[in-house]
């Protein structure tokens, strides 16, 4: 599934199987790699890189990187016209509950 808002765009792809529970995320535009690096550096278990460390040749084209799509999620910030990624807290409440 590609989603497009203005000049950014970011596709979503399974990954792992049907029950991984997570998703590879592609994206070519700086504000989407900006905006996924700084909740990546605010959750890291939320995110995977598919190399071992992201460097600033990784930024240049397209960007892979691959979430749990149970805690994060794509929003689209219409007073400042551009998307975003928000990682969701509950999920791990839940998951310390069982």
């Amino acid at each position: 599934m590609k989603i497009s808002f203005g000049d950014h765009s970011v596709e979503v792809r399974p990954w792992g199987g049907k029950d991984s529970g997570k998703v590879l995320l592609m994206t070519d535009s700086g504000e989407m790699k900006k905006t996924i690096l700084n909740q990546w550096a605010e959750f890291p278990e939320a995110f995977e890189h598919l190399a071992d460390d992201a460097c600033v040749e990784d930024m240049a084209g397209m960007w892979l990187i691959v979430v749990d799509a149970r805690k994060v999620g794509i929003f689209f910030d219409l007073e400042k016209m551009r998307p975003g990624v928000c990682v969701c807290q509950e999920a791990d409440d839940e998951e310390s509950e069982e």
